[in-house]
C-alpha cells in the first residue's frame, strides 16, 4: 500500500498500519515529518502493534526526532525486515536512538539509511544494529559522512554476524586508504556478497589493492562500483589482476579514476582471463584512454558475447583529444 500525501491521510494511516494483515506500507516523499511520526507511534500504541514486514519512509523531511519519534511504531512491528530511511536528516542522534530505543528490532533483511547526514559518531550505533539482525541481506549506508573509523566499525559488524549478507552500498562517503585496507580485511568474510558499491570515495590506488584482494573469495559479485577513487594505473592493474576470480562479474564501473593507457591495458588483460562472458556493463568514462588502447579494448570486449553497454566517454580517443566512437555496433 501507498500513500500519497500523509498530512491528508494521517487518520487513515494509523489503521493501515496496525493491520494485521498488511505487510507493506510505503510513506515514500509524502513530508513524513516529526510530527507525523509522533502520530503514528501514538496511534499504534493504541491500536495494539502491527503486521508490516516492509516500511518505506524515505525522501522526506525526517530528523533524527522524527526518527526517536518513529521507534514507538518499530517497537511494535515485531515482524518488519526492511526498514527504508534514505534520503532524510537523519544524523548520529537518530541511530543512537533506533538502537537504543528498538533493541527488539531483529528481524531486518534490508535496511536503508543512504543519503543521510551521519558521520563516524553514529557509526558504533548501527554496528549493534547489524550485530542483532545476522538475516540482514541488503544495508545501504551512502552518501553519508563516514571516514576510516566509522567504516571500519560497520566492517567489523558485518563481518562477525552477517555471513549473507548480499548489497552493502558505500559509495559518496569519506574512506581513505587505511580505512579501504581495514575495510578489506572484514570483506574476506562477505562471501555472498553479490553487490558492492564504494564509488566516489578517497582509496586510492593502495586502498583499491587492498579492496581487490579482500574480494577474492566473493565469487557470487555481479556488481562492483569503483569509480571516483583516483585509483591511477596502478589501482586498475590491481583490478585487472582480480578480475578472473569473479566468475559471475556482470557491472564493473572504473570511471573518473585517472586510468591511463598502462591502467587500460591491465584491465583488457582481465578481462581475456574472465572468459565466463557474464559482463554486460564496463563504465571507463571519464579517464585517460587513448585511441590505441580503446581499440584493443574494443577487440577484447569482442569476445564479451553478452555485452550489452560499453561507456568511453570523455577519454581522448582521437590525436586531437576528442572523443571518438570506436567501431563496434555493441558500443
Amino acid at each position: 500500500s501507498s500513500v500519497s500525501d500523509w498530512k491528508i491521510l494521517t487518520g487513515d494511516v494509523v489503521p493501515l498500519a496496525s493491520s494485521r494483515s498488511l505487510a507493506r506500507l510505503s510513506l515514500y516523499g509524502t513530508k513524513f515529518d516529526a510530527h507525523a511520526a509522533l502520530l503514528l507511534s501514538s496511534g499504534l500504541r493504541s491500536e495494539g502493534g502491527s503486521g508490516l514486514e516492509h516500511l518505506e519512509v524515505g525522501r522526506n523531511d525526517l530528523s533524527s526526532e522524527g526518527l526517536v519519534n518513529l521507534c514507538g511504531a518499530l517497537q511494535r512491528m515485531t515482524k518488519l525486515e526492511h526498514l527504508g530511511l534514505g534520503c532524510n536528516l537523519i544524523d548520529q542522534q537518530g541511530v543512537q536512538g533506533l538502537e537504543s530505543e528498538v533493541p527488539d528490532l531483529t528481524t531486518l533483511t534490508s535496511l536503508t539509511l543512504g543519503r543521510n547526514r551521519i558521520d563516524d559518531s553514529g557509526a558504533e550505533a548501527i554496528s549493534r544494529i547489524i550485530g542483532r539482525n545476522p538475516g540482514l541481506r541488503r544495508l545501504d549506508l551512502e552518501s553519508n559522512r563516514f571516514k576510516d573509523i566509522g567504516v571500519e566499525s560497520i566492517g567489523m559488524a558485518l563481518s562477525t554476524g552477517t555471513f549473507g549478507l548480499t548489497s552493502l552500498l558505500l559509495g559518496h562517503n569519506r574512506m581513505e586508504v587505511g580505512g579501504a585496507q581495514m575495510f578489506a580485511i572484514s570483506l574476506r568474510g562477505l562471501t555472498a556478497l553479490q553487490e558492492l558499491d564504494i564509488a566516489h570515495n578517497l582509496i586510492g590506488p593502495q586502498g583499491a589493492t587492498a579492496v581487490a584482494e579482500g574480494l577474492r573469495q566473493c565469487l557470487h559479485l555481479n556488481s562492483l562500483h569503483l569509480g571516483g577513487n583516483k585509483l591511477g594505473d596502478e589501482g586498475a592493474e590491481a583490478l585487472g589482476f582480480m578480475l578472473s576470480a569473479w566468475p559471475s562479474l556482470s557491472f564493473l564501473s572504473l570511471r573518473d579514476n585517472k586510468i591511463g593507457d598502462d591502467g587500460i591495458s591491465q584491465v583488457v588483460g582481465g578481462l581475456k582471463e574472465h572468459s565466463s562472458g557474464s559482463l554486460l556493463h564496463l563504465d571507463i568514462a571519464f579517464n585517460s584512454v587513448t585511441e590505441g588502447r580503446a581499440r584493443l579494448l574494443a577487440d577484447t570486449l569482442g569476445a564479451c558475447t553478452q555485452l550489452r553497454v560499453c561507456d568511453l566517454g570523455f577519454n581522448s580517443l582521437s590525436a586531437k583529444g576528442q572523443n571518438t566512437k570506436i567501431p563496434n555496433p555493441k558500443f
